[in-house]
């Protein structure tokens, strides 16, 4: 039988969440009702699918920098999507104006 490797106690320690009542929440809004994935369908901001929709996970500083700028992404699931039929997982970058505060970690 094969484990998994449990997350290091830094990976979770990493991650945060942000406030629904944030402007970076209503950006995420916004980029979410555009995605590829959500074209076509009715509600995409919601993409609602026998009982399942679109879910906030988490956010997370991003793996890699650009010219030494720290920069983060927002994670988000459809455990049922209406187009593909299948869970999705969505990682999407934050906005430009995004910074992190420590009311959010």
């Amino acid at each position: 039988m094969q484990t998994l490797n449990p997350a290091t106690p830094e990976y979770l320690n990493s991650l945060f969440t942000i406030s629904s009542e944030s402007n970076e929440w209503k950006y995420l809004e916004n980029e979410l009702s555009k995605i590829e994935l959500n074209k076509g369908i009715n509600q995409p901001l919601v993409a609602r699918n026998y009982g399942e929709v679109w879910q906030y996970l988490y956010s997370e500083e991003a793996r890699f920098t650009v010219f030494g700028k720290k920069s983060f992404n927002h994670i988000f699931r459809h455990r049922n999507h209406p187009k593909t039929h299948k869970l999705e997982y969505i990682e999407m970058p934050a906005s430009d104006s995004f910074c992190v505060t420590k009311s959010q970690s």
